[in-house]
């Protein structure tokens, strides 16, 4: 939150900020940039919606694979489906080993990997508001 005091923001706009962003220096510096940022949230949440959706629903039409430990692997809808799941009600997934859909996702950018605390959450507050968006699509 220091790189935001450099900007003369109000405490509300911080907090807007941090909250959506998060540590995400792209959007950070979007919504930094931005006259009106309440809206400029509002439309990096749409377009974060859209390209999670997207991700995600291809697999039900193109079978998608990975290279997992060496070895080409086919990522399934459903399975990764099951993991975003996990974010329905909570922020984060405690996984007990990294699965390929798992790698699918970190690879799409939509979650990250804490592998000391064996901890899998989304990207950003608007990635986990994509998440769940997708998942009452579906």
């Amino acid at each position: 939150m220091l790189f935001l005091d450099n900007y003369g923001l109000g405490d509300k706009d911080k907090e807007i900020m941090w909250h959506y962003a998060g540590g995400k220096p792209v959007y950070l510096i979007e919504l930094v940039n931005a006259e009106d940022r309440e809206k400029k949230v509002e439309e990096l949440y749409e377009t974060r919606k859209w390209q999670v959706r997207q991700k995600v629903e291809l697999l039900k039409i193109v079978k998608k694979r990975i290279l997992f430990e060496e070895e080409a692997r086919e990522i399934t809808y459903e399975a990764v489906m099951k993991i975003l799941e996990e974010f329905r009600e909570g922020t984060s997934y405690e996984y007990r080993v990294i699965v390929p859909e798992l790698t699918y996702l970190v690879k799409e950018n939509i979650l990250f990997v804490d592998a000391c605390k064996a901890m899998a959450k989304p990207q950003s507050s608007l990635d986990l508001l994509a998440i769940r968006d997708v998942i009452n699509f579906s």
